[in-house]
């Protein structure tokens, strides 16, 4: 059974419960929870009990008296609706789930906007019940009556903009409760989580609200509406996670978790559906500037999307993973191209593009992603690169680190650029394999690979430019490099003696 087909099932088994579910609506009148009127109503609503032929039985009744209906469930003219009324969460769910049915009228949510004055609040106010099946089922029916407001913005059927407006004030809480659940739901709460933002973030105002930090991110339309955020930290870091988790490196990691079917399809330890949605949110939120011009900085979220596409086990994993790089650039080139070009993508990219030749899509991506970076390549210098390479942390042995011409032409710039920050960053790398020499721990090679270039450059600098060797003894390469003469690592005690007898030997040189 595929993961999609038990999310199904999961959803399924909660509906038909409710369903097949008596619930004593006269008794409710006599109570006076409601009155007459409404459990006739409901009493009509409830004689199919059928999981199979309910709903289409509660559409015909839903299309034959609409204005009746949206009274019923949200009251008119200061009367309360049935949603408010009831309070006994086995009643709450029956009457979500009858709003549920209702909705799947195109007619019917129409009335409602035309009708009633705030339709959110009330489901706003159920997602903080303590049941979470009355939670689970408003959120669905608060997130399909927000799509709704946000899609519906012209045409006969326009909803006007003071409901636009309280539909944008209605994302905060509903994307509390899904980002909530994706942290710490099961597997099939996630995904149904997940599928909630994919509803949502169709819509351009509800991506600016999903990303947004603060109002001055908003358009300027939006400002000053006192429209509540939650957070792109709190809401986006979560699926973030669950791309890495989906990366071969993490899959090596770390063991399958406990909430995933081990007889499901994964794709490192994250169910295949999962991911597809995952991906399908950041996809979409990827057509926003404010999304584009960030994400890496935020979440360096290009070496994960490379990952991605590189060991995708199914097609529309990979379509989507290149498909945001892809708008990344498109939208955010002067961002986004450099982070791309530090990590040498372009044989893997030309792989990808002798492996996926029949995907329209697909090929015109790549195409696209190939073009742009080979061009970004050809304007640059290969200081631009080495600026690149120290300045996002991706230092390599790429061609430039022993090329003598480079050092000859380039060490005094090196020293000179931005009042030594390249050199404070030099040091900075040097600092992590020295403070593991000093616990005696043996670093992975990919975490030792940037010290040893790190180290490598600071002899080459000091090679050509002896005279400037003060600036690299004040700013700490001699103290580290000699503690790192201890390390674990012979390759790295080997660069490390370098500098050092470059120090020594130029000691009585002229300096400055």
């Amino acid at each position: 059974m595929s993961h999609n087909d038990g999310v199904q099932q999961y959803v399924d088994g909660i509906y038909t419960n409710i369903r097949t579910r008596t619930v004593a609506w006269k008794a409710l009148a006599r109570s006076g929870a409601i009155n007459d009127a409404d459990s006739t109503k409901l009493d009509e609503l409830s004689k199919d009990v059928s999981p199979e032929t309910q709903e289409t039985s509660r559409m015909k009744l839903f299309e034959k008296d609409t204005d009746a209906y949206v009274k019923l469930l949200f009251g008119e003219d200061g009367e309360t609706g049935v949603l408010k009324k009831v309070a006994e969460n086995a009643v709450v769910v029956s009457v979500l789930l009858i709003l549920s049915d209702a909705l799947s009228s195109e007619k019917f949510r129409v009335t409602v906007f035309k009708s009633v004055d705030d339709p959110f609040k009330v489901l706003i106010h159920l997602l903080d019940k303590g049941d979470e099946s009355v939670k689970f089922i408003a959120s669905r029916d608060l997130g399909n009556l927000i799509a709704h407001a946000l899609t519906k913005t012209y045409g006969e059927d326009k909803v006007s903009e003071e409901k636009q407006l309280l539909a944008k004030r209605a994302l905060a809480p509903l994307y509390t409760y899904l980002s909530d659940g994706i942290k710490n739901g099961d597997n099939n709460v996630q995904d149904l989580c997940m599928q909630g933002y994919v509803n949502l973030v169709r819509n351009k105002g509800a991506r600016r609200v999903f990303w947004a930090n603060s109002e001055d991110e908003l358009d300027e339309s939006e400002q000053d509406q006192s429209i509540p955020l939650v957070g792109r930290s709190r809401l986006a870091t979560p699926l973030i996670n669950i791309l890495r988790k989906a990366t071969p490196k993490d899959a090596q990691q770390k063991p399958i978790t406990s909430n995933v079917d081990p007889n499901e399809i994964q794709q490192g330890d994250v169910s295949l559906q999962l991911l597809y949605h995952t991906l399908l949110v950041i996809w979409s939120l990827s057509f926003e500037e404010q999304v584009t011009s960030t994400i890496q900085s935020d979440y360096q979220i290009i070496w994960t999307l490379l990952l991605l596409m590189k060991s995708a086990i199914k097609e529309k994993i990979a379509r989507l993973s290149i498909g945001i790089l892809a708008n990344l650039l498109h939208i955010s080139s002067a961002t986004n191209l450099p982070a791309l070009s530090i990590v040498h993508p372009l044989p893997m990219l030309t792989g990808l593009q002798e492996r996926y030749t029949t995907d329209p899509d697909i090929v015109e991506d790549l195409d696209f992603i190939v073009t742009s970076l080979e061009q970004y390549l050809a304007n640059q210098t290969t200081l631009d690169n080495y600026k690149l390479e120290v300045e996002q942390g991706k230092l390599s042995w790429s061609a430039m680190h022993r090329n003598e011409n480079f050092w000859k032409k380039h060490a005094n710039d090196i020293f000179d650029y931005d009042r030594g920050s390249l050199i404070d960053k030099l040091v900075d790398v040097i600092e992590e394999g020295w403070k593991a020499t000093e616990r005696g721990e043996a670093l992975p090679k990919d975490r030792l690979v940037p010290i040893h270039v790190a180290v490598h450059d600071c002899a080459a600098l000091l090679n050509e430019c002896p005279e400037r060797r003060k600036v690299l003894e004040e700013k700490g390469v001699k103290k580290r490099c000699l503690g790192l003469m201890g390390s674990v690592d012979p390759e790295l005690r080997f660069e490390a003696l370098q500098v050092v007898n470059l120090f020594l030997k130029n000691a009585f040189a002229p300096r400055y």
